[in-house]
C-alpha cells in the first residue's frame, strides 16, 4: 500500500502494475519504463447513459427488437492502450493469376509505401474482458484530454493494470502494421500473393490512452446475457442474445444444405474431369476443390453455432489505423 501524496488516501500498488491510480483522486504515480509518456483518458459518461444506449440498441436490433429485457447490473473500468504515432514505409512486389485463353497467367505489380497515422495497442500481455476486441473500432474516433485536466471524482472508473513496457509495445506496432499493412496491399491490389516485402517502421510519438468499456448484464427468460459498451459516446460494441427456435431452424437448413452442396460438387467433379483437357482439368479441381471447402466449413461453422445456448454479435471488431 502506497500513501497518496495528493489526498493522503492508501493506494494498493500491485507488483507488476506499471502504472498505479489513486482510485480517491486520479493522481499518478509510472514506473521508471513509463516515465515521460503522457497518460490521456476519454471521460466515460455516467452509468444511466450507458443503460439506456443498450436499451435503445437492443430496440432496433432485428432479433430482438420486440424483445423485453431487465437490466441487472453494469459495471465500467478503463482499459490501458498505448497509442504511437507510426509511419511506415517501403516497397513491394506480388502478382494475381489470371485466366487467359484457358491458362492461368501471372499479372506482376509492384509499389511503394508511405502511410503515417496512430495505432492503439493493448497495454496489457493478456485480457480477457468481453467486447474488448471492438474497441479498435472506436477508441481513435474518441476525443482524448490529459488526465490532470479532469475531475477524478466525476470520471472514477478502475483503471485496468498496464504490464507492456515501451521496448513491447513498439515490437507490436512493428508487427501487427506490417502485417496490416502486407494485407491492404495485396486486398487494395487483388494480388494473388506477395513475393517481395521490404518495411521500415519509424515512431514518432506515444501516450498511454485510458478508454472506458461497460459491462451490462440483462435477464431474459432466467438467462443472464452481456453486453460491452465503449463508455465514450455509448456505443455498443458486442453483445450475447438469447438462441431463438427459429435461428436454430435456419442454421440446421443452412448446414444441411451446406453438407448436400459439398457432396454435390464433389460428385460432380468426379463426372467431369474425365472430360476435361489437362489444362481444364487443372482449373475444374482448383475451382471445385475450393467450393467444397467453403461448403464444409459453412457446415463446421454452421455446426457450431447450432448446438449453442447464446448468440454473440460482434458489432466491431476492427484494427483502428488511420
Amino acid at each position: 500500500m502506497l500513501r497518496c501524496r495528493n489526498c493522503g488516501s492508501g493506494v494498493p500498488a500491485q507488483p507488476d502494475n506499471l502504472l498505479t491510480i489513486c482510485d480517491h483522486c486520479g493522481t499518478l504515480y509510472p514506473s521508471t519504463e513509463l516515465a515521460g509518456i503522457p497518460v490521456h483518458i476519454v471521460p466515460s459518461i455516467d452509468e444511466a447513459a450507458i443503460r439506456k444506449a443498450v436499451i435503445e440498441r437492443m430496440a432496433v436490433d432485428k432479433q430482438m427488437k420486440n424483445v423485453r429485457i431487465d437490466i441487472e447490473s453494469s459495471s465500467g473500468v478503463y482499459v490501458p492502450m498505448f497509442v504511437s504515432r507510426a509511419s511506415v514505409s517501403g516497397w513491394w512486389k506480388g502478382y494475381r493469376n489470371e485466366r487467359r485463353n484457358k491458362q492461368t497467367v501471372k499479372i506482376w505489380k509492384d509499389g511503394t509505401i508511405d502511410s503515417t497515422g496512430d495505432f492503439p495497442v493493448l497495454a496489457r500481455k493478456h485480457a480477457h474482458e468481453f467486447g474488448l476486441a471492438g474497441l479498435g473500432r472506436v477508441v481513435l474516433d474518441a476525443e482524448p484530454v490529459p488526465i490532470g485536466s479532469v475531475v477524478w471524482e466525476d470520471s472514477a472508473l478502475p483503471v485496468l493494470s498496464v504490464d507492456m513496457t515501451g521496448e513491447q509495445v513498439d515490437d507490436a506496432v512493428e508487427d501487427n502494421l506490417i502485417d496490416l499493412i502486407g494485407e491492404r496491399v495485396k486486398a487494395g491490389d487483388g494480388l494473388t500473393a506477395i513475393t517481395e516485402f521490404d518495411t521500415e517502421v519509424s515512431i514518432a510519438s506515444r501516450l498511454l490512452l485510458l478508454y472506458p468499456l461497460w459491462t451490462v448484464t440483462y435477464r431474459y427468460r432466467g438467462g443472464s446475457y452481456r453486453v460491452a459498451v465503449g463508455g465514450g459516446r455509448g456505443v455498443v460494441l458486442s453483445a450475447m442474445e438469447p438462441m431463438f427456435y427459429l435461428q436454430r431452424i435456419m442454421r440446421l437448413f443452412v448446414g444441411i444444405g451446406a453438407v448436400g452442396a459439398s457432396g454435390g460438387l464433389f460428385y460432380l467433379g468426379c463426372l467431369l474431369l474425365p472430360m476435361m483437357t489437362d489444362d481444364d482439368g487443372a482449373g475444374v479441381i482448383i475451382g471445385i476443390g475450393a467450393a467444397v471447402l467453403a461448403c464444409s466449413w459453412a457446415a463446421i461453422a454452421t455446426a457450431g453455432r447450432l448446438v449453442a445456448s447464446v448468440n454473440v454479435e460482434n458489432i466491431g471488431e476492427s484494427q483502428g489505423w488511420l
